[in-house]
């Protein structure tokens, strides 16, 4: 059989691009943080024509590839999570390690079951001084940042809001930073978490109702910051703004709908609709 020249698979699951150098992975997980079945499919890169890299070329449990993250000052430098195995770490287009509870503070999941091993890792985000911060589904430590210059690890503690990290949450979708160095994460139970790391004295809250704060649902599937330091929150049955990002942790916060006319009457912009991404142009 001849095929023309593309990416391994057509089912793609996330695309990152950074100086016309595009990533692509096939996932994946389920809509509820269910890993299995696992997915045995490579990673596919372009830049100018298409590079694959099959399943059987990675570290074993290499599956479920899903959030790609690139180095902003090492383009060449890549990390590519695994909802199952870790985090696979990319330099020149080689595959240097898979980072999991064996050799790095990442953690599996811990059931009844003393040989079941999965190490799920969803987004991933490098923040201004290079360091990724990395989500880490299903354990009471699920917040972590490596940096890869120095080596050194953080782990931050959810408990004060998720008090059993393996039931009370079952993922974590999207991790994006905003101003002052606030992390912003979407939850599936948990709604809107916010963190800083505030100096050793980390700040610590979550929304995720509609009586206090107009959150049209506790699945929050997609965030971005915007130039004005808004947060675009997109859940499942709609999307929502949050203005006052700056006094998240010391006040009740409100989030907002954008509400736009429609043949003269106002209405709620994707009102109850499926936000699974939001970006930012400019």
């Amino acid at each position: 059989s001849i095929y023309p020249e593309g990416p391994l698979d057509n089912n793609i699951f996330s695309i990152e691009n950074f100086n016309n150098d595009l990533w692509v992975t096939f996932g994946e997980y389920s809509l509820y943080y269910n890993p299995h079945p696992l997915k045995y499919k490579g990673i596919s890169n372009y830049n100018s024509n298409w590079n694959n890299i099959v399943y059987d070329s990675l570290p074993s449990n290499s599956v479920n590839l899903n959030s790609i993250s690139i180095d902003p000052f090492n383009n060449n430098h890549i990390f590519i999570s695994s909802f199952h195995g870790g985090l696979l770490e990319i330099i020149d287009s080689e595959i240097v390690n898979l980072l999991d509870n064996t050799n790095s503070p990442l953690e599996s999941i811990e059931i009844s079951d003393p040989d079941y091993t999965s190490v799920r890792i969803s987004d991933t985000e490098f923040d201004d001084s290079g360091v990724l911060w990395i989500l880490n589904s299903r354990v009471d430590n699920p917040l972590k940042s490596f940096n890869s210059n120095s080596g050194q690890w953080r782990s931050y503690d959810f408990t004060e809001i998720i008090p059993d990290g393996l039931n009370d949450e079952l993922g974590f979708s999207d991790i994006e930073i905003g101003q002052l160095g606030n992390k912003w994460i979407g939850g599936l139970r948990s709604g809107l978490i916010g963190f800083n790391e505030n100096s050793g004295s980390p700040l610590l809250k979550n929304i995720d109702d509609w009586e206090q704060a107009n959150l049209p649902s506790p699945y929050v599937r997609s965030l971005a910051v915007d130039n004005n330091n808004h947060l675009w929150i997109g859940t499942v049955e709609g999307l929502r703004v949050l203005y006052n990002t700056t006094n998240f942790f010391e006040s009740n916060v409100i989030t907002q709908p954008i509400v736009i006319l429609e043949d003269g009457i106002p209405k709620e912009l994707l009102e109850q609709q499926f936000i699974s991404d939001i970006e930012v142009d400019g």
